[in-house]
């Protein structure tokens, strides 16, 4: 008898409904110092409170949310010192790890990475930033995901959030998404060709360039 295919991942009720705040947020319908009470959103996502509580205290953990004592639970704002600190943490990490990921990368996985460039581009004339800045989160943990150290991992993934968040605020503010695409295509020439160390230089030219623009827009 063939072996059974393994399930995928089953998603819960809070997952659910923390990928439909995150989207609101990276999308602008949920707008940046924006309250969000839970009772509110849990009747228009049509859920109980529980899920909304947790999906709010998890975007909190990621960066996207802010709690204040008087306040309660706002959406965070992209500003000039977040994107700071954030950009210049990933200058720190993302070459080095895109670069160690080469000689491991999966040809399938290279045609995936391909794909996204393609709808990037669709998602970018049709001004779907929202959708574009997951796909684009998404392609550069492609490119780094088989870099063979899980805390390097770990610490970009963690950022996830935070970058898909000011990215999207920036395309916003300054429409660069297909400047960037064009950028994500040389980089992942370079990985398909096999160089290393070319494609952790593109990738570090493209982070340091995202970052003056970045701060061209908040500054």
């Amino acid at each position: 008898m063939e072996p059974l295919s393994r399930l995928s991942e089953p998603i819960s009720r809070m997952d659910m409904v923390t990928d439909a705040i995150r989207k609101a947020i990276l999308g602008g319908v949920l707008a940046p110092g924006e309250q969000l009470v839970e009772r509110v959103l849990a009747d228009q996502l049509g859920v109980s409170k529980t899920p909304v509580r947790e999906a709010l205290r998890s975007l909190e953990a990621s960066g996207l949310l802010e709690s204040y004592p008087s306040r309660g639970v706002v959406v965070r704002q992209a500003n000039a010192k977040l994107v700071e600190d954030l950009y210049e943490y990933r200058l720190l990490l993302e070459p080095a790890a895109v670069r160690m990921a080469v000689p491991h990368q999966d040809p399938g996985v290279l045609m995936k990475l391909q794909k996204k460039l393609d709808l990037g581009q669709q998602l970018g004339e049709e001004n779907n930033l929202s959708e574009l800045s997951r796909l684009n989160r998404s392609f550069h943990e492609g490119l780094y995901e088989e870099c063979h150290n899980e805390l390097l991992k770990s610490a970009l993934d963690g950022m996830g959030d935070q970058l898909a968040f000011v990215a999207a605020a920036g395309w916003r503010a300054n429409s660069s998404w297909d400047t960037e695409r064009r950028e994500h295509a040389e980089i992942l020439q370079a990985v398909i060709d096999g160089d290393a160390v070319k494609a952790g230089e593109l990738t570090y030219s493209h982070i340091e360039t995202a970052w003056t623009r970045l701060l061209a827009a908040f500054g």
